[in-house]
């Protein structure tokens, strides 16, 4: 798993089956691991999918029968585990390997396949399970079972799910029971399961199945799908809609003769889609790294982060709901004068004259009321600012519904679009 931190350290986590260890280099370029030592971090297999959380990195892995996560302690000047208490083995010798999680609707949501005795079988069998909660390491409630029976052979299952963010609706990818590629979509309410994208994957040459691992890609607002098909060639598919069907295949890498590949993983690093894998060509199995340079091209315009603006549960005739902040950054080579924020009916909660857009550009919060056009007036950044927002900078944001009514803030029909418009100098 190769990841880069918010604070601009990169990272890459690696299985070594032979002693069962997780050893991990780390790197300040992101391009030069080959130069860097490995050092131990813990005991361990099958490292799954990085994430922040407090400006922290932590990795995902099975260890000691549980799902696991592995993260440094800089005042303790080591590398420190914990177990989130969801078991991934049972003694029967029934394995569930795979995990992910994101942070949606004001929780960590996710999902892993969970190893459950079934009564009429009279034996365990991996379930695919939802699961939610307050911080992404531990405090977890189930939720629904997703998809039971995963397993792809008679103990183990490799179901490698992805949970990524597309168009407001949570889209997880993963490998069911029959080895198919697969996918299902939560909108907040309920999952829906759309079925397969491939069928049958295969075997894995060996590698104990054949992997995905899917991203967000923003520079097109799209969810890239990395995976092995059953002719171990690395393809991708893209998804634009998660109302809509995946794009057909496209060949990433094709292995030589004799040569095998697995463990495959993807991220976005760098304004580049960045994938890892194994490969035997050089005869034991070492990692090779594929980028897309296309992405690493300037783009015009705004760096958003984040995917869908978080509001915190509301009851109903509740006042002032703020929601997180947001950052936005500057990217063009040119300031901007001044900006116009849209935002839309919020479900059934009226917007017009009932929401306001913070700033603290001033270095204080400050606030304009969105209209009965759904919009507040220009705003001038130098007026407020002091100067033009530069090429380069961020500044910070964050709305408020004044009164929500009558309607539970966390039952949407529907969201629709908060926009802003731009004049550039």
């Amino acid at each position: 798993v190769l990841y880069k931190n918010t604070t601009g350290d990169y990272y890459l986590w690696i299985t070594q089956d032979t002693d069962d260890d997780i050893l991990v280099k780390t790197s300040s370029l992101g391009t030069d691991f080959m130069t860097k030592s490995s050092i131990k971090a813990c005991d361990g297999g099958y490292v799954y999918n990085a994430f922040t959380y407090n400006n922290i990195p932590y990795v995902y892995y099975y260890g000691s029968d549980y799902l696991r996560y592995l993260w440094y302690n800089k005042t303790a000047g080591a590398w420190q585990t914990g177990s989130t208490g969801i078991l991934q083995h049972v003694a029967a010798g029934v394995y569930g390997f795979g995990t992910d999680t994101v942070y949606y609707d004001g929780k960590y949501q996710l999902v892993t396949p969970v190893p459950i005795y079934y009564s009429l079988d009279k034996r365990y069998h991996p379930d695919l399970r939802y699961y939610t909660s307050n911080n992404p390491l531990g405090g977890f409630t189930y939720i629904v079972t997703l998809a039971a029976k995963v397993e792809q052979y008679t103990d183990d299952t490799w179901v490698m799910p992805s949970l990524n963010i597309l168009n407001g609706k949570l889209v997880l990818t993963y490998v069911d029971g029959g080895s198919d590629l697969h996918w299902q979509v939560y909108d907040g309410a309920s999952w829906t399961d759309k079925g397969v994208i491939e069928a049958d994957l295969g075997s894995g040459g060996g590698l104990g199945g054949n992997w995905q691992s899917t991203l967000k890609d923003p520079v097109n607002n799209q969810l890239v799908c990395i995976y092995i098909n059953a002719s171990d060639w690395l393809l991708y598919r893209v998804l634009t809609d998660p109302d809509g069907t995946w794009s057909d295949p496209v060949v990433i890498y094709k292995p030589r003769s004799g040569e095998s590949i697995g463990y495959p993983h993807a991220d976005y690093i760098d304004r580049r889609i960045v994938i890892t894998f194994a490969s035997n060509i050089r005869g034991n199995y070492n990692i090779y790294m594929i980028t897309a340079p296309s992405y690493a091209e300037p783009v015009s315009g705004i760096n958003v982060t984040f995917n869908r603006i978080q509001f915190p549960d509301a009851v109903p005739n509740q006042q002032h709901v703020n929601s997180t902040v947001f950052a936005i950054k500057n990217i063009n080579d040119r300031p901007i004068l001044n900006i116009t924020w849209h935002v839309g009916n919020i479900g059934d909660i009226e917007t017009a004259n009932n929401v306001r857009v913070w700033s603290n550009m001033s270095g204080t919060w400050q606030s304009w009321l969105v209209g009965s056009d759904h919009n507040t007036t220009k705003i001038d950044i130098s007026a407020y600012k002091g100067s033009e927002w530069l090429p380069g900078e961020t500044l910070y944001w964050k709305l408020e519904i004044l009164d929500v009514g009558d309607v539970p803030e966390d039952l949407h029909s529907g969201d629709n679009n908060v926009w802003c418009k731009l004049d550039l100098g």
